[in-house]
Parts: structure tokens; C-alpha cells; sequence
């Protein structure tokens, strides 16, 4: 069942972004630090995200356990130059290890783009490592498109990928 978090959720949250944190580090050492559970999560960040009307964080609850979660952000701009002036950015996504390759994180961007399409968003937009070749092969299935790149120094490249309109 894929739920909106509560403030309960909080040991299961940070548990699934200590493994992203990992996985990012292990991805691009030269950019991301390892953090510890005290350091990766202030005390009152997950409050901010609960009194936000413009952030969410579902979960993937199958009873026993939380198994994935998907954090977005609803963005908007007012520079007539872009004709996507909303969209819901996908900030995070994360599925406890054991869980990966059972549909969890599709069913968790499926509901973000339900969500996106009934409050008239057309916009789905997430950011992706270039090193990160499963969640890149995961959204190109998806329908997820390369629109921009951002490329650093190092020669380390993020691909932004944005779906057009989610309406079908």
C-alpha cells in the first residue's frame, strides 16, 4: 500500500536514506560524503517536510514493513520564456535492497504522476546520476526522456530527465 508518511515513519525514513546516502557514495565518492544517522537527517527536517503543502514523502507499506519511499516537490515559474511553468520534481526515491526489481519504485512514480496529473500538472521531472545505470534503465522504461545535462568539471555528468505530459 503507498501511503503519505506520518511522523511516526521517522526511524523507517531515515533507515532507507542511510542505504540512498550509501549508494550515492558508493556511486560518486567524489561527490557525495557517508553519513551517519545523526548527521544525514536534522531533528526537525522531517517536520518542515510535513508542514509543507508543496513537499511529500509516500511510502511503500506492505504491513510488516516500510519498503520504499518516493519524496517530491511540486515547482513553478513565472518566466513566460518556459511553457513548462508547474511540474512535480522527483527529489528522491529509494527501495529497501531486498525489495528492488518488484515493481516498488514504478508503482511509487506511478502514483507521483497520478498525482501530478489530477491537480493538472503535465510535468514529471527527476534528476539521475550518470554512473547510476539501473535507475536510468528504470525511467528510460518508464518514458522518462534526457531534456538537460549538467555537466561538472571532474567530468562527472548528471542527465536530468523530464516525462512530458503525463496525461495519456
Amino acid at each position: 500500500m503507498i501511503r503519505p508518511f506520518e511522523l511516526t515513519d521517522c526511524h523507517a525514513i531515515e533507515a532507507l536514506l542511510l542505504i540512498e546516502n550509501s549508494y550515492h557514495y558508493d556511486l560518486e565518492p567524489e561527490v557525495f560524503n557517508k553519513l551517519s544517522q545523526e548527521t544525514l537527517i536534522p531533528d526537525d527536517w522531517l517536520e518542515a517536510v510535513y508542514d509543507n503543502p508543496n513537499e511529500e514523502i509516500l511510502l511503500m507499506d506492505n504491513g510488516i514493513e516500510i519498503t520504499g519511499l518516493i519524496m517530491f516537490t511540486e515547482g513553478f515559474t513565472t518566466d513566460p520564456l518556459f511553457k513548462m511553468n508547474r511540474w512535480v520534481h522527483i527529489n528522491e526515491i529509494c527501495v529497501l535492497p531486498k525489495e528492488r526489481g518488484k515493481g516498488i519504485g514504478k508503482a511509487l512514480i506511478g502514483e507521483v504522476e497520478s498525482y501530478a496529473k489530477e491537480v493538472g500538472i503535465q510535468t514529471v521531472k527527476l534528476e539521475v546520476w550518470s554512473s547510476n545505470k539501473t535507475a536510468r534503465a528504470v525511467y528510460d522504461r518508464l518514458g522518462y526522456e534526457i531534456k538537460k545535462e549538467i555537466r561538472y568539471k571532474k567530468g562527472i555528468v548528471v542527465k536530468v530527465q523530464t516525462k512530458g505530459t503525463v496525461h495519456k
